[in-house]
């Protein structure tokens, strides 16, 4: 695995995956920056900051910054997550200088202009209201409300329109001079990249990013809890019913992860089988799992009827317990191993998720693990495994989220 990995004295870490079979490259800058890394009154700024970069630096328009980008038939974006913030393009492999070079300039050089920044305001407001107006969104936003109370890793990554209305173009400075800097950021590029030309580049155009001390975040407190929201104008109640769960960092992810696939991990699924084949309550019907570096959640979602979310959620929790008491059969985990495998070999044949995998291990293992490693740890979940981790996971208390 044609992997290297460079440290720069400045702090920052630069790693590549050359792909030479490939003719394009992904590459992008991740930092430990969420929405868990926020203050109730600055609830929302991650997001903002994703989205105030695109709009203007001291040598580009917002439009050039995308026409530049596009005229070479790339792609960039960014996103936001409870635990880190990306910026990343794909294109062509001649064209990587390109993305480097821009990248860099929205993150050192963006202007903040009061029109692009009260126009945003605006923007981002109307994607909370979408994001509330959508049940399947908004019962998530809730779920980590209820299961995180009164912490920064509940509340909504993208704020709310009070926190949002009052960030000034001082607030981001401040927060991006405090928070988005080379130790708790890496750069990644897969594809057909040549490790010691990004080295050059990224080392040239990056070279003010700030480099202040990495900033701890709360440790996450799982709470349990029952929520029923009422919300008019829908036509079925969206349930949710969620456990502790493991992080990244803990032996049992993998385990935890095929666990999510023998109970709602496909149409074979035993909540899928049970709850939409048996008894025909739901057509959408689904498990899930949060992970980040100190903890995780497993959860199961159903689209129900309103009078049947009760019985939804005592349906998928009997499902649980039914592997508490006795281990899934050997065909089960099985089945579980061959679709996580396949989902972990395909990955690599998209130069994106592969960016993704290698910012995974490296921020939570600081390692980066072979193929093989990973499916070895997959292969070695044993029955007894997924029972004493449904046993563990119902001896703490359950989140139940009713949207309806």
């Amino acid at each position: 695995m044609s992997i290297q990995i460079t440290s720069l004295n400045t702090g920052l870490t630069i790693i590549s995956h050359n792909m030479p079979a490939l003719e394009t490259v992904s590459a992008g800058i991740w930092f430990d920056v969420g929405s868990r890394s926020e203050t109730k009154e600055y609830n929302g700024i991650s997001h903002f900051v994703e989205h105030m970069v695109f709009k203007g630096t001291k040598s580009r328009s917002p439009k050039q910054i995308v026409d530049e980008i596009e005229n070479t038939g790339g792609y960039i974006n960014a996103y936001t997550s409870r635990d880190n913030t990306a910026f990343y393009v794909r294109l062509l492999k001649e064209d990587l200088h390109i993305g480097i070079d821009l990248l860099a300039d929205i993150l050192l050089n963006s202007t903040f202009e009061d029109s692009e920044l009260e126009r945003e305001q605006k923007v981002v407001i109307q994607e909370i209201m979408q994001s509330i107006d959508d049940p399947d969104d908004y019962v998530y936003d809730l779920f980590a409300q209820q299961a995180f109370n009164n912490q920064p890793i509940g509340r909504s990554i993208l704020g709310i329109k009070e926190t949002v209305e009052s960030f000034t173009k001082d607030h981001i400075k401040s927060y991006m001079e405090d928070h988005y800097n080379t130790n708790n950021a890496v750069v990644v590029a897969t594809g057909n990249v040549d490790h010691d030309l990004l080295v050059s580049m990224v080392e040239n155009k990056f070279a003010g990013l700030s480099t202040t001390k990495k900033h701890a975040v709360d440790p996450a407190i799982y709470n349990g809890g029952k929520l029923i929201k009422e919300k008019q104008g829908l036509e079925q109640a969206h349930s949710l019913i969620g456990f502790k769960g493991y992080s990244y960092r803990q032996s049992e992810f993998y385990a935890q992860s095929l666990l999510s696939s023998i109970l709602g991990g496909g149409m074979s699924s035993r909540i899928f089988q049970e709850i939409r084949e048996v008894q025909g309550l739901a057509y959408s019907v689904y498990s899930f799992i949060w992970a980040w570096e100190d903890l995780g959640v497993f959860g199961m979602y159903a689209g129900c009827e309103t009078q049947q979310s009760h019985t939804i959620l005592s349906s998928m929790k009997n499902e649980l317990e039914k592997i508490a008491e006795k281990e899934p059969t050997t065909e089960e985990l099985e089945r579980a191993k061959k679709q996580a495998q396949s989902a972990i070999v395909m990955a690599l044949e998209s130069t994106g998720s592969r960016c993704e995998q290698i910012v995974r291990q490296w921020t939570h293992h600081n390692k980066i693990f072979s193929t093989q490693e990973i499916l070895q740890m997959v292969n070695n979940v044993t029955p007894p495994d997924i029972k004493s981790l449904a046993h563990d996971m119902l001896s703490h208390p359950t989140v139940e989220v009713i949207l309806r």
